[in-house]
């Protein structure tokens, strides 16, 4: 007779093998337990989440078997470790004391089965081999096949097997057998185990077992129990009494039927161990799921599943989803981070000092908003993550920093941390003339605009900036980056530049006083080192600046001209800008051996014998 038919009786005698099972393969895992700990958060009519029950994809192939080989790290396969009996091996005690069977003994993230021939790693030398899946795979099939979470399969191999095979470091290919209760009714012999002989084998119980619990979602009403209340007995004799259950959802259902007791208050104390008149099969599944992969009421379901399931590695849920923030978003987080999600930017992870600084700027009502990337890595080996609203990097040396996305692109191009600016001493700061930003670093800073863009400025360029009035003053803000120029550098601003050298330091110019400087050679030219800033505020809003061997003079009519030697003392004498001649009109403008210049009011002649003469207009 089958394992699991329609019949009520059948199934409950096959029920009643289940918990007998679970005894023993509980007793030897609780063999190493030493201290109780009483459950935690059990209700007895909602075990585990429809959702989380039925989410076939919860886990892939690879993650299930990186999960397996965390749970049993050394395998001794070929029983070599010591066994802790007599100086005997695992091997030596097992074939001498025990009379089992010798290596190898393949454990559950080593075992392959071929489900065509029912060959396994036992008979294959103890691993891997052609035509034969992994547990992991499996697993994995089963779970696609039925729609079975493949963590509930996980935790249910672990309730059910002996060892049980989760944790076995030298498991006997028999506790492989009926390693998921399937298909062994207590109907022999004083209640023995009467298991059916064609149902044995790994595969076999993994995918009826999917199988099954896929049937009863199917078939809820073909059971004893049913939806809503229930009388559940303690344990397998009745005189132990029962419970009256409310179950509030097909999951929970179902695990009653596979295992048709719920625990008293004896066994939900006495975790992991043993209580009177206790059954264990559904505590030990909420108590070994929610250890495992988080509250099993705790769903992660809708948008924030498309996030969870390709990061697995977030670990256990520990609130369900919220979907009450800003512009209709969600969040909810887990053991090792969060997913936050919104129409816009989808479900993205934020974790670590990204999210601890994203938390001290407001969350997703501060200025950053909702995060629109995961983690991402900078050119100097660093990680930032996209912001609605900008930026923000994190090293274990500044900590996290949050950027306007511009300051981030053009600090990034200057390679980080590891490039001239070094680490940021502040986050950046928008609250500037103009909408404008900046962010300072060890060895400088940068500036930004919409009209200008990010614009690095350092060094003595930028303390002359500052003492002019910084954004606020007749520069405004840069508009370029430090440029090259004869003798030294130079850097452009909305309202004029900055010249830097060795020799004159930094030195501010109006745009037109400088293009007329550099084609007169610069420092190396005729006027040489500049000895003033350009200075304005003359008549008719006129600007100058002095050098070494002369000087240039603009107005918005004129342009830029220079003036020097005889003719600049001359007009000197006759009131500069301010006099009859008011501001030069040219250069000077040889003829023969003498010279002359224009001016708005006149000329001014100079001869080497008469020196220098006014001719007015």
């Amino acid at each position: 007779m089958k394992h699991h038919s329609l019949s009520k009786n059948v199934n409950i005698l096959c029920a009643f093998f289940i918990s007998v099972f679970l005894l023993t393969a509980f007793a030897i895992y609780s063999s190493t337990r030493v201290n109780a700990a009483p459950i935690t958060g059990f209700t007895a009519g909602n075990i585990i989440d429809d959702s989380i029950f039925y989410n076939k994809n919860s886990m892939n192939v690879t993650q299930i078997q990186s999960f397996l080989d965390s749970l049993i790290p050394n395998c001794d396969v070929w029983g070599t470790q010591p066994s802790g009996y007599g100086g005997l091996t695992n091997a030596q005690y097992a074939q001498q004391i025990k009379g089992w069977p010798g290596p190898p003994y393949t454990c559950l993230n080593k075992y392959y089965e071929n489900p065509d021939n029912g060959d396994t790693s036992y008979e294959k030398g103890g691993g891997a081999f052609a035509g034969g899946l992994s547990a992991a795979q499996i697993i994995h099939d089963a779970a696609q096949t039925y729609g079975i979470n493949p963590q509930v399969l996980l935790v249910m191999l672990k309730k059910e097997s002996l060892g049980p095979l989760t944790a076995d470091s030298w498991p006997l290919k028999s506790q492989y057998k009926y390693s998921m209760g399937y298909a062994c009714p207590d109907s022999g012999p004083g209640w023995s185990a009467n298991c059916d002989t064609s149902k044995a084998g790994f595969y076999k119980q993994m995918m009826l077992a999917a199988w099954q619990l896929n049937y009863y979602k199917e078939h809820p009403n073909d059971y004893r129990y049913h939806m809503g209340w229930n009388n559940i007995q303690y344990d397998t004799d009745p005189a132990c009494g029962t419970k009256s259950v409310n179950i509030e959802n097909i999951a929970t259902l179902s695990l009653y039927i596979y295992t048709p007791y719920t625990p008293n208050d004896g066994a939900l104390a006495a975790y992991p161990g043993t209580a009177s008149c206790g059954a264990y099969g559904n505590r030990n599944f909420f108590a070994f799921f929610k250890e495992w992969f988080g509250d099993p009421r705790l769903a992660v379901v809708g948008v924030i599943a498309d996030g969870y399931n390709s990061n697995i590695w977030l670990g256990k849920p520990l609130i369900n989803a919220v979907c009450e923030l800003r512009d209709g978003g969600c969040y909810q987080l887990f053991a090792n981070g969060s997913i936050y999600w919104s129409p816009a930017t989808g479900s993205q992870v934020v974790r670590g000092g990204i999210k601890d600084k994203w938390v001290s700027s407001g969350f997703e009502n501060g200025a950053l908003g909702y995060p629109a990337t995961g983690e991402l890595v900078a050119s100097d080996g660093s990680v930032y993550q996209k912001f609605q609203g900008g930026i923000i990097n994190w090293t274990s040396a500044s900590g996290g920093r949050s950027f306007a996305t511009d300051i981030f692109t053009k600090w990034n191009e200057w390679s980080g941390q590891k490039g001239f600016f070094g680490k940021p001493t502040t986050d950046s700061i928008c609250n500037l003339r103009n909408n404008g930003c900046y962010q300072l670093f060890a060895k400088g800073s940068i500036y930004w605009t919409a009209g200008t863009g990010a614009q690095v400025i350092h060094g003595g360029v930028k303390d002359k900036w500052i003492s002019s009035g910084s954004e606020n003053g007749t520069l405004g803000y840069p508009t370029s980056g430090e440029l090259s120029a004869p003798g030294g550098i130079y850097q452009t601003f909305q309202g004029g530049l900055i010249f830097w050298s060795t020799g004159a330091g930094a030195i501010k110019f109006t745009n037109d006083l400088y293009t007329t400087w550099t084609t007169y050679g610069a420092e190396s030219g005729f006027f040489g080192k500049p000895t003033t800033d350009t200075l304005c505020g003359l008549k008719n809003n006129g600007c100058y600046q002095l050098f070494r061997t002369g000087s240039l003079y603009w107005t918005n009519t004129t342009g830029a001209q220079s003036v020097h030697g005889g003719i600049k003392d001359k007009w000197i004498s006759v009131g500069l800008e301010n006099g009859a001649l008011g501001y030069p009109t040219s250069g000077e403008i040889a003829s023969g051996a003498s010279v002359y210049q224009t001016f708005q009011g006149g000329t001014i002649n100079w001869t080497p014998s008469s020196g220098a003469s006014v001719v007015y207009n």
